[in-house]
């Protein structure tokens, strides 16, 4: 893991630390400092947590080689920009939804909109894992394919089929 991407994880980590202890564990929930509301802020550190976090992921997953970005990182970074987009709209669409119905005063509604919320969080973190897992696979079998090939190409002399011309010294080939 690079230095950059520690320096963002440590960050994340405090950033969410200190976030979550603002929005949620406060005793008085209109608590302010110097006019600015404490438990609001705490949820924009949650969320610059959120994404010190996906910048931290981003930058683990880089180039093989200087100045080079193969397919597979490529397919990572999009794929999870994607997820976590996905992951922060739905909660931004719930939390303002929850916000606008009184989350004190109408509990159904509260819940019914968290346990959507969730659900639909838990489908595309699902799918993501499901299309990366059945990706790599079928990356190992190709590989494993195209070596097995290879070894059969290299131990028959003959030619059978391979894709290499026969070798006039093992007796294929013109005489």
């Amino acid at each position: 893991m690079s230095g950059l991407a520690k320096l963002l994880l440590a960050a994340a980590t405090v950033a969410g630390s200190i976030g979550g202890v603002l929005a949620f564990a406060l005793e008085d929930e209109n608590a302010t400092a110097g006019g600015l509301d404490l438990q609001a802020f705490g949820l924009v550190l949650l969320a610059v947590a959120l994404v010190l976090a996906a910048g931290a992921a981003m930058s683990s997953v880089g180039p093989e080689k200087e100045g080079t970005l193969n397919i597979e990182s490529t397919r990572t970074i999009t794929g999870l920009v994607a997820v976590v987009a996905g992951i922060v709209a739905v909660s931004a669409i719930a939390i303002v939804t929850a916000t606008l119905l009184g989350a004190g005063t109408n509990k159904e509604s509260t819940v019914a909109i968290t346990t959507s919320a969730l659900g639909i969080i838990s489908t595309f973190v699902t799918a993501y894992l499901g299309i990366k897992a059945t990706a790599n696979t079928s990356d190992k079998a190709t590989k494993a394919a195209a070596e097995l090939v290879d070894k059969l190409n290299d131990s028959n002399p003959q030619g059978g089929g391979g894709s290499k011309p026969p070798d006039p010294s093992h007796g294929g080939g013109a005489k």
